[in-house]
């Protein structure tokens, strides 16, 4: 399920912030908060809504966001962007996660809800600049194969998650704040690829390094040999953590690949998922390490305002606030409307106001 940055959607309630004369608090199909101005718009209007971490190109409908705000540069699908990021604030005590704007900013025409607006006004996803010690010659785009690592946010499923899954058992794992790896070994080939590409086998980054340090690929053949017939491939997938990657919160040596998936692939069907138990197996057997596991036995409160705030906490790996975390079910489940099988994050307000600057 591709991430929509810029989505037509509709304010399901509209509350009074205390203390505040001029500004209140909309929640978006009942998921994001956003801080707006009082008595522009209503209960049930349609609306777009912008997504934090958008990248909004400096135009005539958001000059607004000039005041007090930078411009920032990313790269999205090899081209160089610039423009306003959006990222959690609070305002007179009230976290506030994104921008609603009205349809006009539109051409015009009818939109749907739920419809993706992000290519009409110029909206891609802000990612801080790749650093030197992860870049590298470029094999290729990410596999089709390969599961890409963007975990679905809460609150953009929250009505589909509570109303499905009230009664399943999750496992819960640390989110942790690194860099994107994955590993394949398929038909012969093994594969090290970032989150959106697929490095040569020449390259030397950190991510081909500490594919070889652990013995990746020779572990992969083993464990495919076990399986016998049973599958074509494997793929491990985790957070690359420690010195040089996001300012090393984790306060580690060196530098980490903490795994937090991985599946078999088949020629024609599509991938198994490791369950919680056969992925820990796997990795106590290799010496590998794994995302710290926060529970293995947790039900979906009733609220999402409880579910942020069990996301609240401190980190396992050191004393420092935790990005999130990250829920599966104890048995994989594909799940039709995400298009996968089911998983989610649900990111910290702690951890975003703290670090996203």
């Amino acid at each position: 399920m591709p991430r929509h940055l810029a989505t037509v959607k509709i304010i399901t309630n509209i509350q009074l912030i205390e203390g505040a004369d001029n500004i209140e608090v909309a929640t978006i199909n009942n998921g994001w908060k956003v801080v707006l101005n009082k008595n522009i718009h209503t209960i049930g209007e349609k609306v777009i809504y912008f997504e934090i971490d958008s990248l909004l190109p400096p135009v005539e409908w958001n000059e607004f966001l000039s005041k007090g705000n930078s411009l920032k540069t990313t790269v999205f699908e090899g081209k160089n962007y610039t423009g306003y990021r959006l990222k959690t604030i609070k305002l007179r005590g009230q976290i506030s996660q994104g921008l609603v704007m009205p349809l006009s900013i539109l051409p015009k025409e009818d939109y749907e809800l739920g419809q993706d607006v992000s290519d009409i006004l110029g909206v891609v996803k802000y990612e801080p600049l790749i650093p030197a010690s992860i870049s590298g010659e470029v094999e290729g785009p990410l596999p089709s194969y390969i599961i890409k690592t963007n975990e679905e946010r809460i609150q953009n499923i929250s009505n589909h998650i509570f109303a499905t899954y009230k009664d399943t058992l999750f496992s819960v794992v640390e989110k942790l704040d690194g860099t994107s790896m994955s590993v394949y070994y398929i038909d012969g080939k093994f594969g090290i690829c970032g989150r959106n590409w697929e490095f040569k086998s020449v390259t030397d980054n950190s991510l081909t390094r500490k594919a070889r340090e652990l013995g990746l690929e020779r572990i992969m053949k083993e464990i495919l040999k076990e399986t016998g017939s049973f599958a074509s491939g494997i793929v491990f997938q985790g957070e690359l953590i420690g010195e040089g990657i996001q300012s090393n919160k984790y306060k580690i040596k060196g530098q980490e690949f903490r795994i937090f998936n991985g599946y078999y692939l088949h020629v024609i069907d599509v991938p198994t998922i490791f369950t919680p138990e056969t992925l820990d197996y796997y990795c106590e057997k290799y010496s590998l390490k794994v995302c710290p596991t926060i529970t293995n036995s947790f039900v979906l409160p009733k609220t999402l305002d409880e579910l942020l705030q069990y996301a609240e906490d401190k980190s396992k790996l050191t004393d420092t606030t935790r990005e999130g975390i990250v829920l599966r079910p104890l048995s994989p489940i594909f799940d039709t409307e995400l298009g996968k099988s089911l998983s989610f994050k649900v990111i910290s307000n702690k951890f975003l106001l703290k670090y996203h600057e």
